[in-house]
């Protein structure tokens, strides 16, 4: 049987910074609504779809203000 070669970059899982909106608990851990934490794509959007999370600023997409030549 050949194996296959899985780069490193290939094997990690894109997470992102939520900001808790609720308490939440996971695998018995409780996490208080304010928290920060970091958590894969795939999660991030379920807690979002709950309303338990919301992007923590860090992941916010940055809001410009139209300069003179764009109004």
């Amino acid at each position: 049987m050949q194996e296959k070669n899985v780069s490193e970059q290939d094997q990690k899982v894109k997470t992102v910074k939520l900001k808790l909106l609720a308490d939440h608990t996971h695998a018995n851990m409780a996490y208080s609504a304010g928290m920060e934490i970091e958590v894969p794509e795939a999660d991030a959007k379920w807690l979002k779809d709950l309303k338990i999370a919301e992007y923590s600023a860090v992941n916010k997409p940055a809001v410009t203000k139209p300069t003179v030549e764009e109004k």
